[in-house]
């Protein structure tokens, strides 16, 4: 089983980004539960690969998020 935790900013609706903490627990072989602050929020199944990123960005449609009917916030 392998196991990584992270901070990552979360987008809310008010527009602000917050640090959240993440934690994946498991393998590709066997699935992962994603955890955030702790809560299981996500039991995804066999077959997913974690990627390390060096970068990433948030484009114009990612922004507009806080005008759509999905619960925020978001990764």
């Amino acid at each position: 089983m392998f196991e990584i935790e992270f901070l990552a900013p979360e987008y809310h609706a008010d527009g602000r980004h917050r640090l959240a903490r993440f934690r994946y627990a498991g393998s590709a072989a066997d699935g992962w539960e994603i955890f955030r602050e702790g809560e299981r929020i996500l039991r995804l199944g066999s077959g997913y690969v974690l990627v390390r990123s060096r970068y990433c960005g948030i484009c114009a449609t990612d922004l507009g998020r806080q005008h759509l009917p999905f619960p925020l916030p978001q990764i």
